[in-house]
């Protein structure tokens, strides 16, 4: 192991949060510094809002005069060139593209520096949370491949670290039929696999192999999301579907973004303290608010990604990426919890959290760092009346035993008109591969989904009770993959 993965992970399970906030503030100021010198275009936008960098002298002025930057007033506004360290493009080793999920894409640059810090930040977690250092290990990177930064970023941080351990990957990339071949030819060969990719196109994998007579249950299967937030319900499930019984580091979602990479990512300490909220009223009001919603629960490293809470709730981040980002609004929503205040705050409510990771057997993977809560953007829900309609209320319903019999979990939420020009909510489902449409099935998941939403937001609650039949969500069904609503080619777009 490295000097600086082993160093890395020591400071991670013995160093205080007191310490990683010390040296987040510094990487910030260095970074903002370096920027303002370096970059074109930063420099230029500083100087269209008046700052003067060397003002900024201590983390609290920078929070105070510095202005915020996105794609539309700033990374759609100058050239890409201009956007980089010396306005010099060549100097990336890789360019990807986003997805395209919430606008047109956009091209992202990345450094040799942007793929140590990627490598480095796989290796922690494969190691302390997977242990890979410990077991034969077969990767399955099964995010889509070419332009899509998820597939070549896994691919590129595995690699890296490979000739360290007993891995290998394979990069089927989204080919399900490469996927289930390799998987059913190499998988008796190791101690254990570990799929990585979109939580819904995993969940067809699973499904699919079922199907062709893969025995999950003898392959040690363990799973690395990213991308899409889900219950704990449906990690429950995908666990039960390939017999994985360690529910705290069976699987781990990633919160990653083309802009910057891995930003954070689930570990079993925010996995446990997200759990304990699914199961407590009381305790999810005192984490998350009168929000009923249960966000991504993911900690970070604060000399790698500096994040502010904005008193809107909404988060910002600055990463030394490819592109420089300095208070870069992804357009996300969430809270920062701090461990002893969040591990003050359970033992208020009973809930002794040092005890419970002993318990539950994750004590030896505690990492010391601030957790972010991420709710995902306002712009991907539906309005129906003025009021929000998230994905999540859909996909609780969907993820539940009595919705996930019949669906894949895939859909697609919409605001229509009728002939009377009243407004309704559609809902358009993709059933599994042998289940087909009919009036009771609809029926059956329009009964759920009104439970759900009733239960999850009470502004629907009280538009029902006013409107009735008209307020009831209409589901319209799709037989397994015929629709290009449902796209196996990379994220899953929830919102038409």
């Amino acid at each position: 192991m490295s000097d600086s993965f082993k160093d890395t992970l020591c400071a991670l399970h013995n160093r205080p949060e007191t310490e990683w906030q010390r040296r987040g503030d510094a990487f910030m100021l260095k970074l903002f510094r370096d920027t303002a010198k370096n970059v074109p275009a930063y420099k230029a936008f500083l100087r269209s809002h008046g700052v003067t960098p060397g003002s900024i002298r201590d983390i609290a002025t920078f929070k105070k005069e510095i202005p915020l930057v996105s794609k539309e007033n700033y990374l759609k506004v100058y050239p890409l060139n201009e956007l980089l360290p010396a306005g010099d493009i060549a100097g990336a080793q890789m360019i990807s593209t986003s997805s395209g999920s919430s606008g047109i894409p956009f091209y992202w640059p990345r450094s040799t520096h942007n793929i140590d810090e990627a490598a480095l930040i796989h290796e922690l977690f494969l190691v302390d949370i997977f242990h890979i250092n410990k077991k034969r290990t077969l990767l399955v990177n099964t995010f889509a491949m070419g332009m899509w930064v998820a597939g070549t970023t896994t691919f590129e941080s595995v690699s890296r670290i490979a000739d360290k351990y007993r891995i290998t990957m394979v990069t089927p990339g989204i080919d399900m039929e490469q996927i289930l071949t390799t998987i059913n030819a190499l998988g008796k060969y190791y101690e254990q696999i570990i799929i990585a990719g979109y939580p819904p196109f995993v969940k067809d994998i699973i499904d699919i192999g079922k199907e062709r007579g893969i025995k999950w249950q003898k392959l040690n299967v363990r799973f690395l999301f990213a991308a899409e937030s889900f219950s704990e319900d449906w990690r429950e499930h995908m666990h039960k579907l390939v017999g994985c019984k360690d529910p705290l580091s069976g699987s781990i979602n990633i919160y990653g973004t083309a802009d910057a990479l891995l930003v954070a990512h689930e570990t079993p300490l925010s996995i446990l303290i997200r759990k304990l909220a699914t199961k407590s009223g009381r305790l999810h009001k005192k984490l998350f608010g009168p929000d009923l919603r249960i966000p991504t629960l993911a900690q970070w490293n604060p000399s790698m990604r500096y994040f502010e809470e904005l008193p809107d709730a909404k988060i910002i981040f600055s990463a030394n990426s490819g592109i420089p980002l300095i208070r870069y609004d992804i357009g996300d929503t969430g809270n920062i919890l701090h461990i002893k205040e969040t591990a003050d705050l359970l033992r208020s409510e009973g809930v002794d959290l040092k005890h419970e990771a002993k318990v539950h057997n994750i004590s030896r993977t505690l990492w010391n760092l601030p957790i972010l809560t991420i709710y995902g953007r306002d712009r991907m829900t539906a309005s129906l009346y003025g009021l929000k309609i998230y994905p999540e209320h859909v996909r609780g319903a969907l993820e539940g035993k009595t919705g996930s019999k019949y669906a894949t979990g895939r859909f697609v939420m919409t605001t229509k008109l009728d002939a009377d020009r009243n407004q309704y909510l559609e809902i358009h489902i993709e059933l599994h591969s042998k289940i087909q449409s009919n009036k009771k099935i609809i029926e059956h998941l329009q009964m759920i989904m009104l439970k759900q939403l009733r239960a999850v937001n009470s502004e629907f609650k009280r538009l029902h009770e006013s409107l009735g039949e008209r307020a009831v969500p209409k589901i319209v069904l799709h037989q397994n993959q015929t629709s290009s609503l449902f796209s196996r080619k990379g994220k899953q777009v929830w919102k038409g």
